[in-house]
C-alpha cells in the first residue's frame, strides 16, 4: 500500500481516480500513525476544523452558556480555579501514565 507522501503527490498531480476507494480507513490510520508526532498533531488539528462546519449549532451554543457560566462564578468567588502549575502536574502525570500503556490498550 502507497504511503501517505505518495497519497499526497497523487493528489497534487490529480492522479487520484478512484483511488481513495481502495484506500481502507484501517490503512490510512495506520499510515498516519507512523507519522512524526508533530506531523500527526497538525494533521489531528486540521481533521477537527474541517469538521466544524457539520457541528450542531445547538450544541455549540449549549458550550458557550456554560463556559459563560463557569467565568461567572471564578469572577464571583462561587468557584476557585485550579493553579495552573497544578494543572500541568496532573496533565503530565496522566500522559506518562498513558505512554506507559501498551498501544493496544489506547485504543
Amino acid at each position: 500500500m502507497p504511503s501517505v507522501v505518495s497519497v499526497v503527490l497523487a493528489l497534487a498531480s490529480g492522479c487520484v481516480e478512484g483511488y481513495f476507494l481502495r484506500m481502507t480507513v484501517r490503512v490510512l490510520e495506520k499510515e498516519v500513525l507512523e507519522l512524526p508526532p508533530r506531523s500527526r498533531v497538525r494533521l489531528a488539528e486540521k481533521l477537527i476544523e474541517s469538521i466544524d462546519d457539520y457541528a450542531d449549532p445547538k450544541l455549540k451554543e449549549d458550550w458557550e452558556n456554560e463556559i459563560e457560566r463557569r467565568v461567572k462564578e471564578i469572577e464571583t468567588g462561587a468557584e476557585k480555579g485550579i493553579p495552573a502549575e497544578q494543572v500541568m502536574k496532573e496533565a503530565r502525570r496522566a500522559l506518562n501514565e498513558a505512554r506507559r500503556l501498551p498501544s493496544a490498550r489506547r485504543k
